[in-house]
């Protein structure tokens, strides 16, 4: 999947608007309060979760691989471990899909 190179941060452009901006500066999105108002804290608290969640997917996907990986090299001796394997996969499918 491509994106914008990371790391990602929220900077605000306007007293209504802030930037989720990569490195580099360029623009991936903008929160703006359309009405004029000033932002919100959960304005705010979105961009900050949106460059949050970008920078850590890598490690994060990377961390569920490895962990089926040694899940599999031990076996799958029960049905709670064969469970946590499929739930496992099936994120690891979603967090790919283009």
């Amino acid at each position: 999947m491509r994106h914008s190179k990371l790391p990602w941060k929220p900077v605000k452009t306007a007293l209504n608007a802030i930037s989720v901006r990569a490195k580099g500066g360029s623009r991936v999105c903008e929160i703006i309060n359309d009405d004029g108002a000033t932002l919100t804290t959960l304005m705010e608290d979105n961009a900050a979760f949106i460059s949050h969640a970008a920078n850590c997917h890598a490690v994060l996907l990377a961390a569920l691989k490895f962990s089926v990986s040694v899940h599999k090299a031990q076996g799958l001796y029960d049905k709670s471990e064969r469970m946590a394997v499929e739930k496992a996969e099936a994120a690891i499918a979603k967090a790919e899909e283009k």
